[in-house]
């Protein structure tokens, strides 16, 4: 996308001869060509609420659910968000779970 992005602003391609080389969504290309910001930056942009656990928490429960696995106890669909829930309450972390069901969204 940065390299289309860059060709189209240096008027080496068109929208749609870029979007067929690099095969990107035109229509995306466009709103990227016509933004302000440099390539880099909305490519690697975040989008969407902020996630309530950190990285490394949810790495950590990853890896714990994997574990369960690998020792035989198997996980039900509603376990990890029960377990996301669990996290966050015992780190003190803000959310917006639900209470009374006790999970994460």
């Amino acid at each position: 996308m940065v390299e289309a992005v860059m060709a189209v602003r240096k008027k080496e391609m068109g929208y749609k001869t870029a979007a067929k080389t690099f095969q990107v969504p035109r229509a995306t290309l466009k709103d990227y060509v016509q933004s302000s910001l440099e390539p880099e930056d909305m490519v690697n942009r975040n989008i969407g609420r902020p996630t309530v656990l950190p990285k490394v928490m949810e790495q950590m429960l990853a890896e714990y659910c994997l574990t369960i696995e690998e020792n035989f106890y198997g996980l039900t669909v509603g376990d990890l968000p029960r377990m996301a829930f669990q996290s966050a309450k015992k780190n003190n972390l803000p959310h917006l779970f639900s209470a009374t069901k006790q999970k994460a969204g």
